[in-house]
């Protein structure tokens, strides 16, 4: 045990061998300053570092060592003044909570199982999170990275539970060769989002009931290597306060896609003619700037209402759904700035049997000239403005 006023400086490159439920208490401050490692290596129970309210793990040295012990981080400060601090056996079953002061480089997760018991949060210049291996859970917690947030190598976010919030203020980077598949709870995005390309069977797969809130008032990158294996469960633009604005740089996928403004326009763009495709939409003053959108059948129902199409490519769909026969979506107040050539204004699909209808009410231009799509033809109604299949 470390007394509160006390230093341990771990330098050189010898380990310090452990093992056999071995017990470390840190109140004091436990600094890594060489390359050295705190090592499990002499069998029995793995041995626990237990790092106190006012204890501080640190990592100081220009190259540090790793410290494989489970981490027991009740209410310490982890601490990155130096090289990154590399901690390697997890928290499952222990404590994890506190603050994370990271200075000059980030705090790294190499392996095991973290999972916090209490809300956690770093600061710092180099404030950020990497998981290179193991798992990192909020576990009914608020995991706050004033950085950037990255998995790589073998390293995953996992989130079971409604409760659990991942807080990120800065990018967020999904890579390496394992899936993060988030079953709930909530992951905040201040920066862009990237799901790596350099992956092997990694991503970001979201199920249904996990949300991906982009709260910044800037506009936010949006980028899959793979948007065929990856994706977002519910998608959602901007606060109650203000405006959401993505920018796909690649085409994306979600279960639901939704704006949580009040009356403040949300806009989708991209910059790559990409597709944003969704089982259900509930948007409202919602802006597609040379983004399109693919709407597939689900039974959930879905509001599109005051929907401007704007800078759309004329040889594009601007919007497409597949529906069930017999039946409808609507969209109201639909503007579409951007007049298709061999493109089409809006497109249904269906499946044999009674008509399913895309209505469009109030929509402007009046009347589309016939760019519009019925597959199977002659099947689906196109209903623009009240008149069924206009010439």
């Amino acid at each position: 045990a470390t007394a509160p006023t006390a230093v341990v400086a771990f330098g050189g490159t010898a380990n310090l061998n452990t093992g056999n439920g071995a017990a470390i208490l840190n109140a004091g401050t436990f600094d890594f300053q060489g390359t050295g490692n705190v090592i499990y290596n002499l069998g029995g129970t793995i041995p626990i570092f237990t790092n106190v309210a006012g204890g501080t793990l640190q990592s100081s040295g220009a190259t540090t060592g790793l410290m494989d012990l489970i981490l027991n981080n009740n209410g310490g400060t982890l601490s990155v003044t130096g090289d990154s601090l590399r901690l390697n056996r997890g928290s499952l079953g222990a404590n994890f909570t506190g603050t994370g002061v990271a200075v000059s480089n980030p705090i790294v997760m190499t392996g095991g199982a973290f999972s916090l018991t209490g809300p956690f949060a770093t600061s710092g210049a180099s404030a950020s999170l990497t998981v290179r291996g193991g798992t990192i859970n909020p576990n009914g917690n608020t995991l706050t990275v004033v950085g950037d947030f990255e998995t790589s190598g073998t390293g995953s976010y996992v989130s079971p539970l409604p409760t659990s919030t991942l807080d990120v203020l800065g990018n967020v980077t999904f890579g390496g060769s394992t899936y993060s598949n988030p079953t709930s709870g909530v992951l905040k995005v201040g920066g862009t989002f990237t799901q790596g390309a350099d992956l092997g069977s990694g991503g970001f797969n979201a199920a249904a009931a996990h949300t991906t809130m982009f709260v910044s008032t800037a506009v936010q990158q949006i980028n899959f290597g793979n948007p065929v294996l990856s994706g977002f469960g519910i998608l959602e633009l901007g606060t109650p306060t203000t405006a959401g604005r993505i920018n796909l740089m690649t085409n994306a996928k979600a279960f639901v896609v939704r704006d949580t403004t009040l009356g403040i326009a949300d806009t989708i763009s991209s910059s790559a003619n990409a597709v944003l495709t969704t089982g259900t939409a509930d948007l409202t003053n919602t802006v597609f700037d040379a983004a399109r959108i693919v709407l597939t059948n689900q039974t959930l129902p879905n509001t599109l209402e005051t929907i401007r199409f704007q800078n759309m490519d004329p040889l594009s769909t601007y919007f497409a759904t597949t529906r069930d026969p017999g039946t409808s979506v609507t969209i109201n107040n639909a503007t579409f700035t951007t007049a298709p050539t061999t493109g089409f204004y809006v497109s249904i699909t269906q499946s044999a049997g009674a008509p399913a209808t895309l209505f469009l009410v109030g929509a402007n231009p009046s009347n589309p000239s016939g760019r519009y799509q019925r597959l199977p033809a002659g099947t689906p109604t196109v209903n623009w403005n009240g008149t069924p299949n206009p010439p």
